[in-house]
C-alpha cells in the first residue's frame, strides 16, 4: 500500500484481520550498533504485531501506543514512530510477523517503515550502562490470566512475546498467572466449538486458546521459566485467590471455575441471607481446594507464589463465622455491624490467618524448602483488614515474603442504611440493595491513594523484614512521559520498589513500557518513550492532504 508524508513516502506492508501471511525477512546488510525505531499506521484495529532479529530468542511485540496519538477518531492521518531497541545489527536481519491473534479478533496491522540509526562507541556504552540494572532493578510485574490464551502459537519464538522486552529492564520479579486446577482445565475446554460460537467470536476463540495452552502447559512453563531465569528475573505463579464463578451467556467459558459451580453448599451468605457465586474460606473444604491447587504448581520451577487477594470477596456471614461470632460476642448481632467494626472483620481475619499458616506449611512441605509467598493487598492494609486480610498479622507470623499495593480497595457503602448507634438498619440496608450494590470497589489509577498507602505499609514491612511494592498505574491510563514523576513521587514517601499489574499489557506499548520499565533509574530516556508523528500526505492512492474524506466526509 503506498503512502506519503511530508519526510519519507513508501509502500507499507499492510494485513487484514482475517488474513495470515508469511512471515517476510528484511535483508538489513548492516555493522554495528543502531537505534531501531519502528513506524506504524493505525487501521482502527488491534495493529498488533511482532518483530525480531534473526539473532533473537523470540519475537517482540508492538501496537499502536494507547495514550499518546492525537487522532484516535481517525488515526490514519498520522504515522506514529517510537523506539524498538538498540542493537548490535552485524549480521542480523529483521524477521516481520503478524500473530495468529484470538483474544482481540480485531488485528488488521500495518507497518511504514524501519529506521536504523547508527550509534556512536560512546552511545554504545552509555546504552550498556544504562541496560546494566544489577543496581536499579526494583520492579515487580505481573502477567494476567488471560496471558495463556492471548496468542495462539506453541512456537518457542512466540512464547516469549511478552517476556523478551522485559531483558535488561528493572523489572527483576514477575508474577505469572496460573491456569487452576486440572479438573478446571478439563471442565473450560469440554465445551462444544459451536456452542461457544454461538456465544461470541471471541468466547469461541477464547476456548480454542485454552485447549491449546493446556495442551502444552509444561513446555510453555518450561521455557518462559528457563528464559526469565537466565535473564536473572524471579517467577511466581498467581493465583487469584477468589473461588468463584460467574458466567453470562456472552461470556468467555474462562471465568467459571468448576468447583464453585459445583458447590453451592459452601457460597457466601450475605447480611440479607442471601449467597452470591463465591466459596468462603470459613469452609475447610475451600480452604482444602485452595491449597491442591497451588501445591500443583510447586513441580514446574517457580520461585514461589503471588496470592492475588484484592480481587474478589473471601468470606463473609456463613454459618462457621456467626458461630465463632457467638462463642466470642455472645448477645451481639453480627449482621448489623458494618465490616470496619473489629469485632466482625476480627473473626474473619482469624479464618483468613488460619488458612495462610496451613498453606504456608503445606507449599513448603511440598517444595521440600521454604517458598516464596507475596500477596497482593488494596490501596491501605486498613481496608485490606475489614474484609479479613490481616497481612500485618501475616507478616509478623513470616507466612509472606513480599506484600504488593494495588489499585483497588474494597469498601462498603452503608450510606442511608446506618442507626445513630453506627449499626445496620436491614431494612433499609435491603431497600438500598433494590437500586445500588452496597459492597464497592474503587478500581483507577490514583497516584494520591497509593501515595496515601504507602506510609501505612512501610513499618509493618520494615518491622517484620517483607519487601513492599508500591502500585503503578493501570496500563494505558497515564502518559509514558509521567511515568518518571510518578516514580519519583513514590520514592519520595519511602517506595524502594515498584508493582506493575497487567505488565503483558504495558509491553504492547513499547513507549509506556520504556518508561514504566526503568523507573528504578534516576533519569529515564526520554527517547525511548517519545512517539513522533508523521503527517499522512497520501495512502493507498488517495490525496488526504487537504481534506480527509473519511466516511464519506
Amino acid at each position: 500500500m503506498p503512502y506519503e508524508t511530508g519526510e519519507v513516502q513508501g509502500t507499507a506492508l499492510a494485513a487484514g484481520e482475517l488474513t495470515s501471511p508469511e512471515d517476510i525477512r528484511f535483508k538489513l546488510g548492516l555493522r554495528g550498533w543502531h537505534k531501531i525505531f519502528v513506524a506504524v499506521l493505525n487501521l482502527r484495529s488491534e495493529n498488533y504485531m511482532y518483530l525480531k532479529l534473526t539473532g533473537d530468542e523470540g519475537f517482540t511485540g508492538l501496537r499502536s501506543p494507547f495514550r499518546e496519538h492525537r487522532h484516535r477518531w481517525c488515526p490514519t492521518e498520522f504515522a506514529e514512530e517510537f523506539y524498538w531497541k538498540s542493537a548490535d545489527l552485524t549480521g542480523e536481519d529483521i524477521i516481520l510477523s503478524k500473530p495468529a491473534r484470538i483474544e482481540l479478533v480485531r488485528n488488521a496491522c500495518c507497518l511504514l517503515w524501519i529506521r536504523c540509526v547508527p550509534m556512536t562507541e560512546e552511545e554504545t556504552a552509555e546504552y550498556l550502562a544504562y541496560h546494566d540494572t544489577s543496581a536499579t532493578a526494583c520492579i515487580h510485574g505481573h502477567v494476567d490470566g488471560d496471558r495463556n490464551t492471548f496468542d495462539q502459537s506453541v512456537d518457542s519464538e512466540k512464547l516469549l512475546v511478552k517476556e523478551m522486552p522485559l531483558c535488561g529492564t528493572d523489572i527483576s520479579e514477575l508474577s505469572m498467572e496460573i491456569s487452576g486446577d486440572i479438573d478446571n482445565e478439563a471442565f473450560l475446554t469440554s465445551t462444544d466449538d459451536e456452542d461457544a460460537a454461538l456465544l461470541t467470536v471471541s468466547a469461541e476463540c477464547n476456548l480454542r486458546g485454552n485447549r491449546l495452552f493446556y495442551e502444552n502447559r509444561e513446555k510453555a512453563y518450561a521455557l518462559r521459566i528457563d528464559f526469565l531465569h537466565r535473564h536473572g528475573i524471579r517467577v511466581y505463579a498467581a493465583n487469584r485467590m477468589s473461588v468463584a464463578s460467574f458466567q453470562t451467556p456472552f461470556t468467555s467459558p474462562a471465568f467459571q471455575l468448576a468447583f464453585a459451580n459445583h458447590h453451592p453448599e459452601y457460597y457466601a451468605v450475605m447480611r440479607d441471607g442471601s449467597t452470591v457465586k463465591v466459596c468462603s474460606y470459613a469452609f475447610e473444604q475451600v480452604q482444602t481446594y485452595v491449597i491442591d491447587t497451588l501445591k500443583e504448581y510447586v513441580q514446574y520451577g517457580f520461585d514461589g507464589f503471588t496470592l492475588l487477594w484484592h480481587r474478589g470477596l473471601h468470606i463473609a456471614f456463613e454459618e462457621p463465622v456467626i458461630r465463632r461470632f457467638e462463642e466470642r460476642h455472645p448477645g451481639v448481632d453480627p449482621f448489623v455491624l458494618p465490616v470496619k467494626d473489629d469485632r466482625l472483620n476480627g473473626i474473619w481475619c482469624e479464618f483468613m490467618t488460619e488458612f495462610m499458616r496451613k498453606l504456608r506449611a503445606a507449599l513448603d512441605e511440598a517444595a521440600g524448602k521454604r517458598m516464596q509467598i507475596n500477596v497482593v493487598s488494596e490501596y491501605t492494609p486498613e481496608t485490606a483488614r475489614h474484609f479479613g486480610l490481616d497481612v500485618e498479622t501475616w507478616a509478623r507470623e513470616g507466612l509472606i515474603d513480599e506484600i504488593l499495593q494495588s489499585n483497588m480497595e474494597t469498601f462498603e457503602d452503608l450510606e442511608g442504611c446506618l442507626r445513630e448507634d453506627g449499626t445496620i438498619d436491614l431494612a433499609r440496608y435491603k431497600e438500598k440493595l433494590g437500586r445500588d450494590y452496597i459492597i464497592k470497589r474503587n478500581h483507577d489509577t490514583d497516584v494520591d491513594r497509593v501515595l496515601d498507602g504507602i506510609p501505612q505499609y512501610l513499618p509493618i514491612c520494615k518491622k517484620y523484614g517483607v519487601k513492599f511494592y508500591a502500585a503503578f498505574p493501570w496500563e494505558h491510563t497515564v502518559s509514558p512521559h509521567e511515568y518518571p514523576g510518578i516514580a519519583r513521587r513514590m520514592k519520595q514517601a519511602g517506595a524502594e520498589g515498584f508493582f506493575s499489574w497487567d505488565t503483558n499489557g504495558v509491553v504492547l506499548d513499547l513507549p509506556e513500557f520504556h518508561a514504566m520499565s526503568m523507573t528504578g533509574h534516576e533519569k529515564v530516556n526520554e527517547e525511548t518513550y517519545t512517539v513522533n508523528y508523521y503527517r499522512m500526505l497520501s495512502l493507498d492512492g488517495s490525496n488526504i492532504s487537504a481534506f480527509n474524506p473519511n466516511w464519506r466526509g
